[in-house]
């Protein structure tokens, strides 16, 4: 029987890179990894996490694990404290979480996507607005009139919206 999504335990998805004079590979990641979870939490404990580690590229050293949303703060912990690997000192650095292996991809892993500043103006639903950043498709806007005090109140930063959303540009 399939459980309901809200029954089931939620998850976080954790970017990592591994920092070292010396290539590091997958296997070698992984046990390190393991290894030190085992070490700081014990066994019975480390079962808790649902620790997964889903991708590691060897040639950039980054990859990502997925966790229990609960124990991400003891995870954090454990890849502090990793100082070495096969005897090579190493350094694993957390990146970033997400919600959504996605998002994590965007955000976190992906240094091709370049996010352009821009300043120019255009109309949404019938309001004038500041386009401040622009990626792909994806745009970051500043209002001027009255939902300028409105995303304040929200303590908001940005409208986030898609060109196919602006009226004209």
């Amino acid at each position: 029987m399939k459980l309901k999504p809200s029954l089931r335990p939620k998850k976080r998805y954790v970017a990592f890179v591994v920092e070292s004079d010396e290539k590091v590979s997958r296997k070698e990641v992984i046990d390190g990894i393991l290894k030190a979870v085992h070490s700081f939490i014990g066994m019975n404990y480390a079962s808790e996490l649902d620790l997964w580690i889903m991708e590691f590229d060897e040639n950039e050293q980054k990859g990502f694990l997925v966790v229990n949303n609960k124990k991400l703060g003891i995870l954090r912990a454990c890849l502090a404290l990793i100082s070495e690997i096969n005897n090579k000192k190493v350094r694993i650095r957390v990146l970033g979480v997400s919600g959504t292996i996605k998002s994590l991809r965007r955000k976190f892993l992906n240094n091709k996507i370049l996010v352009k500043k821009v300043d120019l103006e255009a109309r949404f639903r019938g309001r004038k607005i500041k386009i401040c950043r622009e990626f792909n498709s994806c745009i970051d806007a500043l209002p001027y009139d009255e939902i300028a005090e409105y995303v304040k109140k929200q303590k908001l930063m940005f409208i986030g919206l898609t060109k196919e959303d602006l009226e004209e540009r």
